[in-house]
């Protein structure tokens, strides 16, 4: 049943449950000459917020509070992050048995970890590089890490860095001096920067 349609002079149904693109939808009673609105039955979830990733993972950040993320929690950052390195890492993850039990000793380890140089040595030691280790840092710890990234990198005119001790010495520095200069949170520096290098290539696509 389509959003919108218009119906014939009869009432059609009190309410109507119909199975939509794998999710159920209800429809309220529809009068003569009244529009059928079609809205989600989704016992108290709105799915919207999955769309608006960037937005949804500021309460991740607050859920993490708890001390531990939920594996749905932890995969929207590695998705908002890289949709292609899912696989792999729910794989690795997998080596220690259950996906809930692992993504909680691990976020758990980060929660409890002392010093940020820490907490980014815990995803180093699971076999996580640096763009996913500092994504997910970021997403937990907006104003202590940014993203490494190869286009924020070039900005600087920085050499690839592998390891945490250059990422907090030579890259991390860099965007903290950028943010300030340009009253920017480190979050809107990070944002602002791949943007900023984003639109340069779409200049150079279309000239």
């Amino acid at each position: 049943m389509r959003h919108g349609t218009k119906y014939p002079s009869k009432i059609l149904s009190s309410t109507l449950s119909v199975l939509f693109d794998g999710s159920y939808w209800e429809t309220n009673r529809c009068w003569a000459g009244a529009l059928c609105v079609s809205t989600p039955a989704t016992n108290g979830m709105d799915y919207k917020k999955y769309y608006f990733l960037d937005n949804y993972l500021e309460e991740v950040r607050s859920n993490f509070e708890r001390g531990y993320l939920t594996p749905e929690e932890f995969f929207c950052i590695v998705i908002w992050k890289a949709n292609r390195a899912k696989t792999k890492i729910k794989k690795r993850l997998l080596e220690g048995g259950d996906i809930k039990k692992a993504v909680k000793e691990l976020t758990s380890d980060i929660y409890n970890a002392d010093g940020l140089e820490s907490k980014l040595q815990v995803l180093k030691d699971r076999g996580f590089l640096l763009p996913m280790a500092t994504a997910i840092l970021t997403v937990l710890y907006p104003k202590d890490f940014t993203i490494y990234d190869v286009r924020v990198r070039n900005y600087f005119g920085l050499k690839e860095i592998y390891s945490a001790k250059n990422y907090f010495s030579d890259f991390l520095p860099k965007v903290k001096d950028f943010a300030k200069q340009h009253n920017l949170s480190l979050r809107d520096a990070d944002r602002y920067l791949w943007g900023k290098s984003f639109y340069k290539d779409l200049e150079d696509l279309v000239r």
